[in-house]
């Protein structure tokens, strides 16, 4: 009952502390107080913090890092919702209250995805055959130090057992941290090539045309809140049927059916965001080097060595309108020697707005994107009355609309006979609308035109940019 009181008389704090303050006055952060983690350990939720008992701030300088630590504790996904409020103790000394809403951790994640490259290809055709289903059994925030533990069952176009054991930091200072992850998958139908920008498939009943097992170590080193560093090695070996090698001679490298190699590489990504899922203030970059083969196999294929950036942008213009752009490049060496299942282009993760239709293969390409958003609905708090568990109970959503511009170079030096959009400077453009609500779920409805002169209405489920 105290508690509740003293935070009621903290929201007055602001207001009485403006009539005095001056740009000089300090105060003290005396205490933090964490309220309502009933899982996740207060080392956790300190990690995330930009401020520390014992900082001495002026007002404007506490109000700025309450923000950007409300934000930073909603982007590490264990929270449904976030406040902080500060409560004066004396003249200079203040308290704060961290309360939070902690999310469900253990969960039973079904799985449902199609293996296209996106919906919209998928819905052309609506062949069942290409989606995978199954199970992910997940555990969030084990033992309440964010780490993850997840078994993952699935059937489908792809069958696939893996296992994955995330360890976010493995010092007291949390600056390390390592990850563990295995995988075993074989197929009946496997895409083997890309002709008219589309995917060719071929498909046997009778065996697995591909087998595939792999494991990966990663390493992390996270001084601060906003910069991660991290280095991965990867082991990766691959069976293909000797029909295949017929279709596809160049599916592995020189004509082969099996294939193992190890890889390496090193991220980099500075995020100060204020949400990592659907961000509208803030920037982000990163930049990955990977070195495909080390040479240190029986037969490993020769080396790759492929650079990708990635720098975007989200600004306030004003009251509800929001502006953003990305900008994001690969380059790699070798074009000739890069075997098929190896190299990716457009038209996977990454796209050109209005071209979800096609991929494009691609050794290098520059794509660029920007978006003009309206906040029609403001974030808004819904209590479902009739969910009894404050895990469910209160979801979030907002609704956007937007306008987009996307555009994009690709340079192809091995599949571009067979493909008329390589080598060539691609646009598309359109408008949409964006849902976004709890458990960070983000869901884009956008009619979209392309150089092509084609249009579409297309499906997405993440944020834009």
């Amino acid at each position: 009952m105290l508690l509740t009181a003293l935070l009621f008389f903290s929201h007055l704090l602001p207001h009485t502390v403006a009539k005095n303050d001056t740009a000089k006055q300090k105060y003290l952060i005396n205490n933090i107080v964490i309220i309502g983690n009933k899982i996740t350990k207060n080392t956790i939720l300190m990690r995330e913090l930009s401020f520390a008992v014992n900082d001495t701030l002026s007002k404007n300088e506490l109000d700025q890092k309450i923000i950007k630590s409300r934000e930073n504790l909603l982007n590490t996904s264990l929270f449904n919702f976030v406040q902080i409020d500060t409560l004066a103790i004396g003249k200079q000394k203040l308290d704060v209250y961290i309360t939070v809403s902690e999310r469900w951790y253990t969960l039973p994640l079904p799985i449902l995805e199609v293996t296209d490259p996106n919906l919209t290809v998928w819905w052309q055709t609506k062949n069942l055959e290409h989606l995978n289903y199954g199970a992910y059994l997940v555990r969030y925030n084990f033992r309440g130090r964010k780490e993850n533990v997840q078994i993952k069952f699935q059937l489908g176009f792809t069958q696939q057992f893996a296992l994955l054991y995330n360890i976010p930091y493995l010092d007291r200072k949390q600056r390390h941290g390592m990850s563990f992850s295995f995988g075993y998958s074989h197929n009946h139908e496997i895409n083997y090539a890309t002709q008219n920008n589309k995917l060719l498939f071929y498909k046997n009943n009778s065996e697995f045309i591909r087998q595939e097992l792999g494991g990966r170590v990663r390493y992390y080193y996270r001084a601060g809140i906003y910069n991660t560093h991290s280095v991965e090695l990867r082991y990766n070996y691959g069976k293909i049927a000797d029909t295949l090698t017929e279709l596809q001679s160049d599916y592995y490298s020189n004509n082969a059916s099996k294939t193992q190699f190890f890889t390496l590489s090193y991220l980099f990504k500075r995020d100060l965001r204020d949400s990592k899922y659907y961000p509208l203030k803030g920037y982000y970059l990163d930049g990955d080097i990977t070195r495909f083969g080390l040479g240190v196999l029986n037969n490993e294929p020769v080396g790759i060595n492929k650079i990708e950036c990635a720098a975007k942008i989200f600004v306030p213009i004003y009251k509800r309108l929001y502006a953003a752009a990305g900008l994001k490049g690969k380059a790699s060496d070798n074009p000739a020697k890069q075997y098929y299942f190896i190299q990716r282009g457009l038209g996977y993760t990454e796209y050109v707005r209005g071209y979800e239709y096609y991929v494009i293969d691609a050794q290098k390409y520059i794509l660029a994107r920007s978006n003009l958003k309206y906040e029609i609905v403001k974030p808004h708090k819904q209590k479902i009355n009739f969910i009894n568990n404050s895990r469910f109970d209160t979801f979030h959503y907002a609704f956007y609309g937007n306008l987009f511009f996307d555009a994009a170079y690709t340079e192809d030096k091995k599949y571009f006979a067979t493909n008329t959009l390589s080598n060539k400077y691609i646009w598309g453009t359109g408008m949409g609308i964006d849902f976004v609500t709890y458990y960070d779920s983000v869901f884009r409805f956008e009619i979209a035109m392309n150089d092509l002169k084609e249009k579409g209405f297309f499906l997405h489920f993440t944020a834009p940019i």
